[in-house]
């Protein structure tokens, strides 16, 4: 914390989070394979008895996230689908104005729609309610609209 107090960085949210803590909810999801863009393809697994998803690369070798080679784990995962207008084998420019969403939480997958605008982003259920993640640590992956079809899961 003192490198992220050194340098003025914020540790509080500017704006209200775009979702709200619920019980998960859906159809079962706990392995799961998308492509990001032209170049990469993500997973993630999920762990019933640590009850977090493990990212894996397109290897399907564990992702390691620190210095110390620990995996990287969230108990959310969500996927948000948006317009790009540029990608190279380093970049991807996204227009994150609106578009569909993915929310693995707990084993479970539902589908959402989001949107940005000045005052942040807004996730809502398919019927209109604020979106509800499991308690936890969030993984969010901005994918390209036209690789949604990329996306499965069992």
């Amino acid at each position: 914390t003192r490198y992220i107090n050194d340098r003025g960085y914020k540790t509080y949210a500017v704006n209200e989070f775009p979702w709200t803590f619920g019980e998960a909810t859906g159809e079962t999801a706990t392995d799961i394979s998308l492509l990001l863009s032209g170049y990469q393809r993500v997973g993630f697994e999920w762990n019933e008895a640590e009850g977090v998803y493990y990212k894996t690369n397109t290897s399907g070798s564990y992702r390691h996230g620190d210095i110390a080679g620990k995996a990287i784990t969230a108990k959310n995962v969500l996927v948000l689908y948006s317009g790009q207008f540029w990608e190279n084998d380093t970049t991807i420019d996204f227009y994150l104005e609106s578009g569909k969403g993915y929310l693995f939480s707990d084993g479970k997958m539902r589908r959402f729609d989001w949107s940005r605008d000045d005052d942040g982003f807004t996730m809502t259920e398919e019927n209109g309610d604020k979106l509800a993640l499991a308690p936890g640590k969030v993984y969010m992956c901005v994918a390209s609209s036209y690789l949604e079809d990329s996306l499965s899961y069992q």
